[in-house]
């Protein structure tokens, strides 16, 4: 039986926007993440430097209800801000490893 895991992610533009990624490991959403931020970074317009922070966010089957896994998510969004933006940050059990 394989183990699924659920992971939010929570990125910050103009606003929120939080997505799931069911089944994809932690090293997966961040490789996402990153894409994702290089990709924004690079359709800046002429003259506005634009930026994205991205927190991923990770459950185990059973582990979170999907408030504290949001709540996880945007601990992480947070703190990819406070370290300087155009950053993903992590938070859940793999991240600690």
């Amino acid at each position: 039986m394989t183990s699924r895991r659920r992971l939010s992610w929570r990125g910050s533009a103009a606003r929120n926007s939080p997505r799931s990624l069911p089944g994809a490991s932690l090293a997966e959403a961040r490789r996402i993440g990153e894409a994702v931020a290089s990709r924004f970074a690079e359709s800046s317009a002429e003259g506005v430097r634009a930026t994205v922070s991205i927190g991923l966010a990770e459950t185990r089957p059973g582990g979170s209800d999907l408030g504290q896994l949001l709540a996880s998510a945007d601990r992480a969004l947070y703190r990819a801000k406070a370290l300087g933006r155009n950053r993903v940050e992590a938070e859940g059990p793999a991240a600690a490893a």
